[in-house]
């Protein structure tokens, strides 16, 4: 990784030495993909009507967190069928 390391003479009145070494690296480019609701393109009238057909009483149950999950799943899968995805590729650059 560091080849060689060069000792360069103090910096003015400083009892400390300067250093100048090169470093070789060997970047590694790596492309990740990840899906995200393209909310530009969704139909929010259709989403609000779904939610509004669900009997809230009717379907949550249990405790707080059941209930968060039971709701959160079906904002979540009304949603998804309301939006359209759209795919985002990232490219990252790792040394």
């Amino acid at each position: 990784m560091i080849d060689t390391v060069s000792l360069f003479g103090s910096l003015g009145a400083s009892d400390h030495n300067m250093l100048k070494w090169n470093v070789k690296l060997s970047p590694r480019t790596t492309t990740s993909k990840r899906s995200s609701f393209d909310y530009s393109k969704a139909d929010f009238d259709a989403i609000r009507h779904a939610l509004r057909e669900i009997q809230w009483s009717d379907v949550l149950h249990g405790d707080a967190n059941e209930q968060w999950i039971t709701f959160s799943t079906s904002v979540v899968t009304v949603t998804e069928i309301g939006t359209e995805t759209a795919i985002f590729l990232q490219n990252r650059t790792e040394p």
